[in-house]
């Protein structure tokens, strides 16, 4: 193996290999080092020409090690020979017998001499007989190793005579016949003969008259030959090796370091340019080190921030300026970043000031560590100080109600759900939930006008805080008694920590007596009592609903007994439940049974009266009870998806029949018929591709549907209503906004979704003589749609006087009872409501006449 090696030069193949594969991986670097090409092609052209010249040297050395050994072995043989022919070596006969007394002599020295030479493997005489064969006289081989131990693989292995065929062809004969001849040989090139593979040095060996009478051959085992060869060869080539890996270790150390020297002083420009930048910009900018958290560079706006010099930050860490903050809580935040598991962290927190004050900002911080040698975190505040006031505020405004100053439903909600988990978590801890609506406030209300109503609210809720010392606070905590109000005159009352009934009881007894006594309302003095309905909390209790419900339940059996008193709520209330049960089996099988049946009501022109549109709404023809309304059956078909099959027959058969009117009467039909969508519809996903289905089944165009959504549904399901809306748009379908006007966000709704049509909510138009601000409202928003090229049309017109206001406003559609009621399909094209409209226009008594007439009518039923 070692030989072949030598042979073929593989070692140097080898080194060459190596020192391609080093240059490979040195021009890797420099691609990666943006091209520092100047120390690549150096070594480059080095390790060339160190290539070129390590071959000759390698040569160089081999040769020379070859004479070397060559020269070494052949003094043995010289030295062997001579001394085998002092011992009458020339006296033994061809067929010498091994107990001959000379032929020991030459054994026990050949056998010394193999002791003494580790290198050398076999010493053996030869002889050429006059027949031309070549027979072995004395072989040194016995069952004899080099330390004398016996060797049973080399036991009596030759016996003298024998005959030696392994000079019989090649070198090997030529070597032979020239020692012989009297000239030593050597043979350089590994043979085999039958005891191994050898290189083999041969010596004369003379008789007493000078004659060549034998020949001494001296065995080296070729393996040992090869390797001393290779050990020299491998010397030289570690040097090579060494001198190699220093010059393309060199070479990349250069070039790293001429890349890093170029990258420096590039983030050095860039980073001042950077810190110019950044000096410039409104924001605060914090850098600081991730090892020990150190500032290391603020801009102006930080020191304008917190009053601190640059000087003064440089030597303070974060820990300096966020108040309460540890050094675990900083390592546990900017671990993340330093992980890469997070680009950046945007969170609230506070500053402190140099002179002590804490500011409320907004950080956001990132960790840096390839834009420059020093990685970095760097953090943008920004100060939210308004930002903060203007949330509480809001805040204040979403929880409080902003005529009384109590807390508002939502708020109220979420106290209650804490109460009712209280009541799960300690043992025997009891609240009452009481519900009030007083009796006489709608009189007072619309009699006195609406200033008159709210000062009487207001008076309300203080006596109620005056006699139950309640909680004002806006946060959630269930701590105390609470007042809210829910809307109009219903107020709700959390009692805490209550005994049992009786104290709840008691409670309701004060609140009567304090809310009964007369209220001083400017030149006014009204009475009004109220009715309370009660429940006391169990267990049993999980949802706020059920016991908003139940004690709404309550409240209603209380007015049912007469003004002014209170009812607790118990099981024979449950009845109302139990019919809602009952109606919601007969309502599952009021589909089957086709027991619904749609009213349409016009939408007209309140000018001219032709007709624009018809809205389809549903009744239920119950076998029992008779007609229902929607108000009677919808809202238990929402809380049990019924609703969904609802709606989708209500969609198909509004379409089956403008379809119907289209065929039959298409001069006379409506433009477009108009359906409401309730909120579970709204969320669900298959709401597009269903609407779509159905127009392509009846052959509508989508222009020929209008969805009616109110701000209501839209506003508790933001997300998936906006989705919605805009995909109803695309679709071609049109969009209308139900009860426009009433919620907080109805100018949002309009700015942010494609609605064609807002129909003005019917409360600003219920008692229109009683309120200028209503009526400038509802102008405002007619005159709004005009201006946005939006279809405006006013729901529940029941008198003359609104239509009149309507017309005054220039109000161009509407609908309502006074108009039409609704009715059956038919009515929808024998247009009855034209004549009505002309009749009732010009009939009765003036407009002012009639809106006199309205008030003095209010006047006398509060007096009353």
């Amino acid at each position: 193996m070692i030989w072949t090696c030598i042979d073929y030069q593989l070692d140097f193949v080898a080194f060459v290999a190596c020192c391609l594969v080093g240059l490979f991986v040195l021009g890797r670097l420099v691609e990666r080092c943006q091209r520092e090409h100047t120390a690549y092609l150096v070594s480059a052209v080095m390790t060339a020409v160190f290539l070129i010249a390590g071959n000759r040297y390698v040569h160089k050395v081999d040769a020379e090690q070859r004479c070397n050994l060559i020269n070494h072995m052949s003094a043995f043989a010289t030295t062997y020979a001579g001394e085998t022919e002092k011992l009458n070596h020339a006296t033994l006969p061809d067929n010498v017998s091994s107990a001959n007394p000379d032929y020991l002599k030459v054994i026990d020295a050949q056998r010394r001499w193999l002791q003494a030479n580790a290198l050398v493997s076999d010493i053996y005489t030869i002889r050429r007989t006059p027949d031309g064969r070549t027979i072995l006289i004395v072989d040194s081989e016995t069952d004899y190793d080099h330390s004398g131990a016996i060797d049973q693989d080399r036991e009596q292995r030759t016996d003298p005579g024998e005959t030696y065929d392994g000079f019989s062809s090649g070198e090997q004969a030529r070597a032979l016949n020239n020692a012989l001849e009297g000239v030593p040989a050597f043979i350089a090139n590994p043979y085999r003969d039958r005891w191994g593979q050898w290189v083999s040095a041969l010596h004369p060996i003379h008789d007493p008259q000078g004659r060549v009478e034998a020949i001494l051959g001296v065995d080296f085992p070729a393996a040992v030959w090869g390797q001393q060869i290779f050990n020299a060869r491998l010397s030289v080539l570690g040097i090579l090796a060494v001198i190699e890996s220093l010059l393309l270790t060199g070479a990349a150390i250069v070039t790293l370091t001429r890349f890093h020297l170029k990258q420096q002083r590039f983030a050095a420009d860039r980073l001042q340019q950077f810190k110019t930048t950044l000096d410039q910009t409104l924001d605060s900018v914090f850098m600081f080190r991730p090892t020990d958290f150190r500032f290391i560079y603020v801009n102006e706006g930080a020191r304008q921030l917190l009053g601190y010099t640059e000087e003064q930050y440089l030597g303070m860490t974060p820990l300096n300026i966020v108040p309460g903050m540890s050094l675990h809580e900083l390592q546990e935040l900017v671990q993340p970043l330093i992980e890469g598991t997070h680009q950046l962290f945007t969170f609230e927190t506070t500053h402190r000031h140099i002179n002590g004050n804490d500011i409320p900002v907004e950080l956001s911080l990132q960790f840096v560590s390839q834009a420059t040698d020093t990685p970095r975190f760097v953090g943008i505040v920004r100060d939210i100080t308004e930002r903060k006031k203007i949330e509480h505020e809001l805040m204040m405004a979403a929880r409080l109600d902003r005529l009384t100053g109590l807390p508002n439903r939502a708020l109220f909600n979420d106290r209650l759900k804490l109460y009712i988990e209280r009541t799960q978590q300690i043992p025997g801890y009891r609240f009452a939930l009481m519900f009030l609506d007083f009796d006489r406030f709608k009189i007072v209300n619309d009699s006195l006008g609406h200033e008159v109503g709210d000062a009487l609210l207001k008076e309300i809720a203080s006596r109620l805080k005056g006699n139950l010392g309640t909680t004002d606070s806006i946060s959630t905590l269930a701590d105390g008694t609470t007042v809210s109000r829910l809307g109009g005159d219903e107020f709700v009352v959390i009692v805490d920590d209550i005994a049992g009934p009786e104290t709840a009881c008691q409670t309701a007894n004060r609140l009567i007596a304090a809310l009964g006594e007369q209220y001083r309302l400017g030149d006014h003095e009204v009475r009004s009592t109220a009715s309370i309905g009660i429940v006391c909390s169990h267990p049993g209790y999980v949802h706020a609903e059920d016991m908003i419900r139940d004690a709404d339940t309550a409240m209603y059996e209380a007015k049912a007994r007469g003004n002014g008193c209170y009812v607790i709520f118990d099981d024979s209330m449950r009845e109302a439940s139990r019919q809602r049960v009952q109606t919601e089996a007969d309502l599952r099988a009021a589909i089957g049974r086709d027991e619904l049946v749609l009213a349409w009501q016009p939408i007209v022109s309140l000018e001219s009266g032709e007709l624009d549109g018809a809205e389809a709404l549903v009744r239920w023809n119950h076998p029992t009870r008779g007609t229902l309304l929607p108000r009677e059956f919808l809202a238990i078909a929402e809380e049990t998806r019924l609703i969904l099959p609802i709606s989708e027959w209500i969609l198909r058969e509004a379409c089956r029949q403008f379809m119907e009117w289209q065929r039959t009467a298409p001069n006379l039909a409506p433009q477009y018929i108009s359906i409401n969508l309730s909120e579970r519809q709204l969320m669900q996903n298959d709401l597009i591709p269903l609407l779509t289905r159905v127009i392509r089944e009846f052959s509508m165009r989508p222009d020929q549907l209008q969805v009616e959504l109110t701000e209501a549904k839209i506003i508790s399901h933001r997300e998936n209503a906006g989705t919605a809306i805009h995909s109803l748009a695309l679709a071609g379908i049109r969009l209308a906004i139900d009860d426009f006007g009433t919620g907080y966000s109805s100018l949002a709704c309009l700015q942010q979704y494609p609605f064609s049509t807002v129909k003005l909510d019917r409360s600003f138009l219920s008692q229109p003589q009683t309120s200028q601000d209503m009526l400038a409202v509802a102008g405002s928003i007619i005159n709004l749609a005009e201006t946005l090229g939006i279809k405006c049309i006013a729901e529940g017109i029941e008198d003359k006087v609104q239509l009149t206001i309507l017309r005054t406003m220039k109000c161009r559609l509407g609908q309502g009872n006074f108009v039409c009621p609704a009715g059956p399909a038919e009515q929808i094209l024998l247009a009855p409501w034209k004549e009505t409209l002309a009749a009732k226009a010009l009939s009765g008594k003036s407009d002012s006449e009639a809106a006199r007439a309205t008030s003095h009518d209010t006047a006398v039923l509060v007096t009353a």
